[in-house]
């Protein structure tokens, strides 16, 4: 939370495409940043307006919410991505299960979400990318994977 206030360390890091959780709406952000540090209109989800997901683009790239979102896997975002390399990004922020909306043994809410966006991840290169932290175990907390269409 409190991008505005960290949005520094970011921008060092000169990132193409940045996964953000915990983010405030971007209007929100453009009221309370003291730069315009934001290109493009970036790519937000959530019900709360402080807290929420976003996908921001820069370096000449664009980040768009794909038509086959589906707001019932409440922080999972498929965007598509323009540049120099283009590809499908599935954005997650896959909160902890122990909030009590999801048992252990049921399904969390990135593999729905790679049942549900099968087809958008195999059209074309495509990268999970966000905050894994409810992914089971023996598969990487944090980071980013690549899949490539068959």
């Amino acid at each position: 939370m409190a991008l505005e206030r960290k949005v520094d360390g970011l921008l060092d890091l000169a990132p193409d495409i940045a996964v953000i959780s915990e983010c405030a709406e971007p209007e929100r952000l453009r009221l309370r940043s003291s730069s315009p540090w934001m290109q493009g209109d970036p790519v937000w989800i959530g019900r709360n307006p402080h807290k929420g997901l976003a996908v921001f683009a820069f370096n000449g790239y664009a980040a768009r919410l794909a038509e086959s979102y589906h707001p019932s896997l409440r922080y999972i975002a498929p965007v598509h991505i323009r540049g120099r390399a283009e590809c499908n990004l599935l954005a997650v922020w896959a909160q902890n299960a122990s909030a009590g909306g999801i048992r252990k043994h049921q399904l969390g809410p990135l593999r729905r979400a790679l049942s549900r966006y099968r087809g958008f991840l195999g059209t074309r290169p495509a990268v999970i990318a966000g905050d894994l932290n409810s992914t089971p175990s023996g598969t990487s907390r944090a980071g980013a994977s690549t899949i490539r269409p068959r």
